[in-house]
């Protein structure tokens, strides 16, 4: 998830949406938005845990807040 999110020196972004992420070259960053997103609400999950996510919480967060539906909330374990 981290190709599709800017660099981590700036505040948690979404790269453009047509640009192509160096681990998906065959989609675009929306292609890849949607297709995550898409797999998640079909799980329906009470429970999800991220395992491959993005480096910053930010980021996560904000992938849930604009491309998942329904509510959720964030816990990190350190």
């Amino acid at each position: 998830m981290n190709d599709l999110s800017g660099p981590n020196d700036l505040p948690p972004a979404f790269r453009p949406d047509d640009e192509r992420p160096f681990h998906t070259s065959g989609a675009t960053v929306r292609e890849r938005r949607d297709d995550l997103s898409s797999v998640i609400t079909e799980l329906d999950p009470d429970i999800l845990v991220a395992v491959e996510g993005p480096n910053r919480t930010g980021e996560l967060e904000m992938f849930f807040d604009e491309d998942v539906e329904g509510d959720w909330a964030s816990t990190t374990s350190g």
